[in-house]
C-alpha cells in the first residue's frame, strides 16, 4: 500500500500529461482553430496539467489522513511518504524520461506538457496541506480536538516535511547541474516531423 499509492499517482500523472498534450496538439496546434481562439489557448494545457497534479496531491494527502485516522496505531504513512520522495525525486530530475527514453527511443521524449508537469510539482504539493489545516480549523470551531488523534498530526508534519525536502533536494539539483542530458532535436528532421503530424 505504501509503495502502491505513489506508484499508481505517478503512473496517473503521466498518463495524464500525455493525453492533454497529444489532444491539445491534434485538436489546436495542428487545426486552424487558433485563429478563433487567439494566443490564450495555451491556457488550456497549463490548466489542466496544474489541476491534475493538484488532485494527484490531493488524493494523497486523504489516503494517508484517513488511514491515520482510522488506525491510529498505523505507521505505514513513513513508508508511503518515504516513497513519494523517491518517487517524485526520480521523476521532476527527469532520470524517469531519461530510462523511458533509453528504453523506447524517440517514442518517448520529454515535452514542454512534462516540463510544465515538474514545475507544476514546486508548488503543487502545498495547497493540500492547507486543506488540512482548514479541516483542523473547523474541528475547533465546532468544539472537537484539532486532530482525531496524534498519528493524524504526525502525518500532516511528515506530509509538510516531505514537501520541504523534495523541494531542496530540486533546488540542490538544479544548483549542480545533475539531470541526465537528452539528445537534442533537428528542427529540419523530416521523419521526426512526420511522427508528430501524425499524432492522435
Amino acid at each position: 500500500f505504501g509503495l502502491g499509492v505513489p506508484v499508481v499517482l505517478s503512473v496517473y500523472e503521466c498518463l495524464g500529461t500525455l493525453a492533454i498534450g497529444r489532444f491539445f496538439i491534434k485538436d489546436f496546434v495542428l487545426k486552424e482553430v487558433r485563429t478563433k481562439m487567439g494566443p490564450t489557448q495555451a491556457i488550456l494545457p497549463s490548466v489542466i496539467i496544474t489541476l491534475l497534479h493538484f488532485l494527484s496531491e490531493g488524493m494523497r494527502a486523504c489516503v494517508l489522513v484517513a488511514g491515520a485516522a482510522n488506525d491510529p496505531e498505523d505507521g505505514g504513512w513513513m513508508f508511503s511518504l518515504v516513497s513519494s520522495l523517491v518517487c517524485n525525486v526520480i521523476s521532476r530530475t527527469h532520470w524517469m524520461d531519461k530510462c523511458l527514453f533509453l528504453l523506447f527511443g524517440d517514442y518517448w521524449r520529454m515535452d514542454n506538457f512534462s516540463r510544465l508537469l515538474m514545475q507544476t510539482k514546486f508548488h503543487g504539493g502545498y495547497p493540500p496541506i492547507v486543506a488540512l489545516l482548514c479541516v483542523g480549523v473547523v474541528r475547533a470551531s465546532l468544539g472537537h480536538p484539532v486532530v482525531p488523534n496524534s498519528n493524524v498530526a504526525f502525518v500532516t508534519a511528515g506530509i509538510v516535511a516531505e514537501n520541504i525536502v523534495e523541494d531542496i533536494i530540486m533546488l540542490a539539483v538544479g544548483y549542480f547541474n545533475l539531470r541526465p542530458a537528452f539528445p537534442t532535436v533537428d528542427p529540419n528532421d523530416e521523419e521526426l516531423r512526420a511522427r508528430v503530424c501524425k499524432i492522435g
